[in-house]
């Protein structure tokens, strides 16, 4: 499994962040910062699809209603919010998903938040 490890950490964006005294902060800035980056285009794809598979005409939206819906389905929907964990938790070494589940509450909000504010960054038409 260490072999496993060890490519998940090699094909990983290098990320310059600020070194952090507390733990799940690192946790952030060292593994789901430099995962979110590597699935930035399946994020949006998944994204994109929902909205195609929902029938939601997100181009005739405003800003702000586009913002709310992110957030939504980033949150409450019991059916996109675990596939978007999954993108990301799959990427994790064997010790940062045993970190993953010390922390699970924790984790799960920053992973969620940082999807948030991605999807939203990005996503304007």
């Amino acid at each position: 499994m260490e072999n496993r490890d060890q490519l998940l950490k090699e094909i990983r964006p290098n990320i310059e962040v600020e070194a952090f005294s507390k733990t799940i902060e690192t946790f952030q800035n060292q593994t789901l910062r430099p995962i979110l980056k590597l699935q930035n285009e399946i994020i949006l794809i998944v994204f994109k699809q929902q909205l195609v598979r929902r029938k939601i005409n997100f181009e005739k939206m405003d800003l702000a209603d586009k913002k709310v819906l992110i957030t939504k389905f980033l949150k409450e929907d019991v059916q996109f919010k675990p596939m978007y964990l999954g993108l990301i938790i799959g990427h994790f070494t064997n010790e940062e998903v045993g970190f993953y589940f010390e922390n699970e509450n924790e984790s799960s909000k920053r992973i969620l938040s940082m999807l948030i504010e991605r999807i939203q960054s990005q996503i304007n038409t």
